[in-house]
């Protein structure tokens, strides 16, 4: 029974190099786990990590030679900085056989050469090199509030250590995703130098749009007041009046265009047959932007209506307003002058429509956060994404079609130069091409070749036909 005990304990005793902030944090997250963790330090008595953090009490602060040479610690977190790890562990190779030596750190430039892993595992083959950790800020792993992905990445050329770590990490509570050998610990150094991966091009995408809205919506206010000079321009109420129509133009072309690329993959899949054909290197990262361009067509949604909840009122938008005429009699005539006070059915429907859109877009935006989504199955993912989208593409394309068309109804010749009418025609091809996808023997030959079923072509070869 003592053996077993013995076994047991040198199992659950972690040396970690370094009394730093990420040390710090991976130590209170190993007690809290139930290891026994040395803290490896070149300086044993100014350290007094109890002062903040009771937890740390437990933790053993020794120096680093006795860290290094403990023989019952297999598994060596080494949280210092990278140019310092060789200078330390030099004079201890000896004692590195069969260890587990954890490497967290990370670059600090751009470099496809060797990863900092594969040098350590270089110049210390005795010991099994193994990548975790860095993805992970020291807070992501101290605090249990964090609401971002705790999932530790983990590479090695040892299965074995590899398994060790994982399981490390699944007692601390992390989960873990196996990245293979040490050469892919160089995208998961790189990783981190990163600024918002993928979103480059779609942000430039969505600038591009909100420029041509607005010149689009400038032409049309020079038009519209060069043909009325006796009409002064408000030249207060730009700033916001004059800003609020593109930017309601933008959120639902932003919108549309993440739902167009979708359908048009559609077609073309079933054009060509097959599934296994890649998609045109646009497409695919048009296909690829989706969730950003959506993203930005929720902000631009919620700066609309801001905007337009600040603007709102008779003045602005006379055509939302019941109009009332107050008659006041006097000695030689009646004077009159005309009250907005009530909103009409137009107003009222428009915004009530417009709320709905709003309200279902705030739900597609939050079941894209990873926290989220890593709760929902696929069928519950892909009707947010998929239904409710097309719902609240919808319901924004009625928010603008409610105020466009009493407006078409009563002046026709007026349609073709409207801006409202050119800003739902994309929203209406979206909807033309789903709706021909969803006709039943459209939809179960796409899924048929989704399934993985292929169109056979014939060509005719010594009269006869063969397939290919």
């Amino acid at each position: 029974m003592n053996g077993i005990d013995v076994a047991y304990n040198n199992k659950h005793i972690i040396g970690v190099l370094g009394t730093g902030d990420f040390a710090r944090a991976i130590t209170k997250r190993l007690i809290m786990s139930g290891y026994s963790v040395y803290m490896g330090s070149r300086c044993t008595q100014d350290h007094k990590l109890a002062e903040n953090d009771k937890t740390l009490e437990d933790a053993h602060v020794v120096s680093n030679h006795t860290c290094l040479t403990h023989t019952d610690i297999r598994i060596l977190i080494l949280a210092v900085p990278h140019h310092a790890i060789f200078t330390i562990l030099q004079n201890y190779k000896d004692f590195l056989t069969d260890k587990i030596l954890v490497d967290v750190s990370n670059r600090t430039e751009y470099d496809e050469a060797e990863s900092l892993a594969e040098i350590l595992a270089d110049g210390f083959p005795e010991a099994d090199v193994v990548k975790a950790f860095n993805t992970l800020s020291a807070y992501a792993i101290e605090s249990d509030s964090f609401g971002g992905s705790r999932r530790v990445l983990i590479a090695s050329n040892n299965r074995t250590a590899s398994m060790s770590i994982s399981e490390l990490c699944h007692d601390m509570g992390f989960s873990t995703l196996n990245m293979g050998g040490l050469r892919n610990a160089r995208e998961l150094e790189c990783r981190q130098l990163v600024l918002m991966s993928g979103w480059g091009v779609p942000t430039l995408f969505t600038f591009a749009v909100f420029f041509f809205w607005f010149a689009i919506c400038a032409i049309e206010f020079g038009i519209f007041f060069g043909s009325h000079p006796e009409i002064k321009i408000p030249l207060g109420n730009l700033p916001l009046s004059a800003l609020n129509k593109p930017v309601c133009l933008t959120a639902i072309t932003l919108l549309a265009l993440s739902y167009l690329p979708g359908c048009l993959a559609s077609f073309l899949q079933i054009c060509r047959g097959t599934k296994y054909k890649c998609f045109p290197h646009c497409m695919d990262r048009w296909l690829k932007s989706r969730k950003m361009l959506g993203l930005f067509a929720l902000l631009f949604s919620c700066w609309h209506v801001m905007i337009s909840a600040i603007i709102l009122s008779p003045a602005s938008m006379p055509e939302w307003y019941q109009h009332s005429h107050i008659h006041l009699p006097t000695n030689t005539t009646n004077f009159s002058f005309e009250l907005s006070s009530r909103m009409n059915w137009i107003g009222e429907t428009s915004i009530s429509v417009g709320l709905l859109g709003l309200i279902s877009m705030s739900i597609l935006g939050l079941t894209s956060v990873p926290s989220i989504s890593d709760t929902l199955n696929w069928q519950e993912w892909r009707f947010f994404q998929s239904k409710l989208g097309y719902m609240t593409l919808f319901l924004i394309t009625a928010h603008v079609l409610v105020m466009a068309v009493p407006f078409w109804i009563k002046a026709p010749a007026f349609i073709a130069i409207s801006i409202r009418f050119y800003c739902v025609l994309l929203p209406a091809l979206v909807f033309l091409m789903k709706f021909l996808l969803l006709i039943p023997c459209v939809d179960r030959y796409l899924m048929k070749i989704r399934s993985g079923w292929e169109r056979r072509k014939y060509h005719t070869h010594n009269n006869g036909y063969v397939h290919i």
